[in-house]
């Protein structure tokens, strides 16, 4: 029997600790609630955690939180049932007179503690969809998958963007589909059964004009846009030579003629089928016009009837299918080295620095698959290099080619990933033509009109006019006053 002279506040504590079960769940929501209080305290304070500390704080604690919420009335139903089957005599019932001062007490401690469990769960809840939106949950919590391209989107021009910003659409349903995919993801990365290399383009991903059109406007026209950039010969001087083109940019509906302006056009579309996964060939484009006219081109060799095209191999063209690597760039071994050179990260004053560099970042990737340590081997080939060429160098200026090493080294570290199978060039940037095939993909001449009549264009002046090329000193430059 239960002692009526604890009162119902003592009828409910011999409910609780009498039974296992509701002992459990009290302790596991007291716990995790003081927890997750003191974790939450930490956020606001700015207290940095790790990811894994992050999924315990607003992922796991929450859920442990609520889980004893449930174990507190299923123990009591136990007990109930356990009692009636063995004869035993059970609790008095609680009699809701609130004339009582007692029952009144009560209701104002359960109505207390009901406002704390909520503000506790809809607090956590919204912690978690926060945390669970971050860069450092996508990128670090499945950190052999994801490392590359979190590596990547960490020293690219969108680096203060978060990841969910470009590849969650808007709306509840983009949201729900994302998370769905999530789960998905979590369980290959659990089984193994990822790819690696992570196939790129993202085929599921959402419309550019509703992720990138959140910040870029395709309407603004941006004209003709100068553009400057600097490669450094394999010579003992690093010689640097400038090249200079004027970009066609335009923008849709602009008059004047440019690559945004033909693209973007709004009374255009551009359907293309490819048919790697990579999008690297593309064998048959059509053109739609807003005047009802439509033209097809087909690459050479491509004798396949547009109309076995399966729909789902015909893809609109949007912006992503130029700017491809936008934020997740691999760089190649001479454009990082040329950028190294250029903000100064590797003094061109070491003679050889840009031919010696390129030529151990391309040998690295071997000597790392035969088990040798990649920067390990990196830095004694270049060491190597200057004591049978350059003593006085090492001499003198050893403080200069140590820098120089740990720069080349950070170059490999940050676009080859071995765990994932990430090579040099293993994703291209389709963005211009001069590491890979980019716009020549459809601008190569070979792409025409099944009567000929139409091809389109590998004119270079369509794009831009190139002004200098692979010049010391170009005239333009100095007219302009740009260094």
């Amino acid at each position: 029997m239960v002692d009526e002279t604890k009162g119902w506040i003592g009828v409910i504590g011999q409910l609780v600790w009498r039974n296992w079960i509701t002992l459990f769940g009290s302790s596991l929501t007291t716990v995790s609630a003081g927890a997750t209080a003191v974790f939450t305290a930490m956020g606001i304070a700015g207290v940095p955690f790790s990811p894994y500390i992050g999924i315990l704080a607003y992922v796991l604690l929450p859920g442990v939180f609520v889980l004893g919420l449930l174990l507190i009335p299923l123990g009591a139903y136990v007990d109930r049932r356990r009692r009636r089957a063995s004869n035993i005599a059970e609790p008095a019932h609680i009699n809701l007179d609130f004339n009582s001062p007692r029952i009144r007490r009560l209701a104002v401690v359960v109505g207390m503690l009901t406002l704390v469990n909520f503000t506790i769960i809809s607090g956590a809840s919204y912690e978690a969809a926060v945390y669970m939106e971050s860069t450092q949950f996508c990128g670090q919590v499945c950190h052999t998958v994801m490392e590359p391209e979190f590596t990547a989107h960490l020293d690219s021009p969108h680096s203060q963007v978060k990841c969910v910003e470009c590849h969650i659409g808007p709306g509840l349903p983009s949201l729900i589909h994302a998370k769905l995919n999530g789960l998905n993801q979590v369980y290959g990365v659990l089984t193994g059964s990822y790819e690696a290399p992570i196939l790129a383009p993202v085929h599921a991903m959402v419309d550019a004009e509703l992720t990138c059109g959140e910040c870029h406007n395709p309407e603004m026209d941006l004209g003709d846009i100068l553009r400057v950039t600097t490669d450094y010969s394999p010579d003992e001087e690093n010689t640097p030579l400038k090249s200079v083109f004027l970009l066609h940019v335009g923008g849709r509906g602009s008059p004047q003629a440019g690559i945004h302006s033909w693209h973007l056009a709004p009374d255009r579309e551009v359907f293309f089928y490819s048919p790697d996964e990579k999008r690297e060939e593309i064998s048959y484009i059509k053109v739609e016009e807003g005047d009802g006219e439509s033209v097809e081109y087909f690459a050479d060799g491509f004798e396949i009837d547009p109309a076995g095209i399966p729909e789902e191999g015909l893809r609109r063209m949007d912006c992503t299918d130029c700017h491809n690597r936008a934020t997740h760039i691999f760089k190649l071994p001479g454009v990082a080295m040329n950028e190294a050179l250029t903000d100064g990260r590797i003094d061109t004053s070491l003679p050889s620095i840009k031919m010696i560099g390129v030529e151990v970042l391309e040998a690295a990737v071997a000597a790392e698959e035969e088990g040798e340590d990649a920067l390990g081997f990196i830095s004694s080939r270049i060491k190597k290099y200057y004591e049978n060429n350059y003593e006085k160098v090492v001499k003198d200026e050893g403080e200069t080619l140590d820098t120089a090493i740990a720069a080349v080294q950070d170059i490999y570290r940050r676009n080859i990933f071995p765990k994932m199978n990430i090579g040099w060039g293993e994703y291209p940037i389709h963005i211009g033509h001069t590491q890979f095939d980019g716009c020549f993909r459809c601008h190569d001449d070979g792409h025409a009109s099944r009567d000929g009549e139409r091809v389109i264009s590998q004119s270079c002046t369509i794009c831009h006019n190139v002004i200098a090329w692979q010049e010391e000193n170009p005239d333009i430059l100095e007219v302009l006053g740009v260094q």
